[in-house]
């Protein structure tokens, strides 16, 4: 190894090249030597969450992308999200739905999150909540993924009985 303070980085990059190139075998020796190096280095969580999460360590890729979100250097939300995707991936949904709550609090037009919240809403049996959410996501200037939310909003109708509502253009 170096003791060169970007060392971690070249390394933490070739593990991402071989991620981007689905050649996961080499993935893991350069993720692993760039996490020795430089041990608060987000995106090297970041990426051995997604390497977990790829090989179905769920378990492994929620505790990095969690230390992810907790050394980032700023404020973002994408580390959350993986987060609650994979709680959401494990079955834990009431867990998921908290997370994109809290995110939902931070970062209000994170487009993404209304979707997955709106998901897991509706697989959580709570068609009101999913709702609510999708007409406070279409209210936001701009409303991103107004196509999307109308098909979402139509269905949440639906599950909640609400037939006509559902049916309406």
């Amino acid at each position: 190894t170096s003791d060169s303070p970007y060392a971690s980085f070249g390394y933490g990059y070739k593990a991402r090249v071989a991620m981007e190139e689905q050649r996961w075998e080499d993935v893991i020796v350069p993720l692993k030597t760039a996490q020795a190096m430089n041990p608060r280095q987000d995106m090297v969580y970041d990426w051995l969450g997604l390497y977990y999460f790829q090989k179905n360590s769920l378990d492994l890729a929620l505790l990095n992308f969690r230390k992810a979100y907790r050394y980032c250097s700023f404020d973002d939300s994408r580390h959350l999200m993986k987060a609650a995707l994979t709680l959401y991936q494990m079955g834990r949904l009431e867990e998921s739905a908290k997370t994109y709550q809290f995110i939902r609090k931070r970062f209000p037009k994170e487009g993404d999150l209304y979707t997955n919240l709106l998901m897991t809403y509706e697989l959580l049996g709570r068609p009101e909540e999913a709702i609510g959410l999708v007409e406070k996501a279409m209210r936001l200037d701009p409303p991103p993924y107004a196509d999307d939310y109308a098909l979402s909003l139509g269905l949440a109708y639906y599950l909640a009985g609400r037939y006509e509502e559902a049916i309406a253009p």
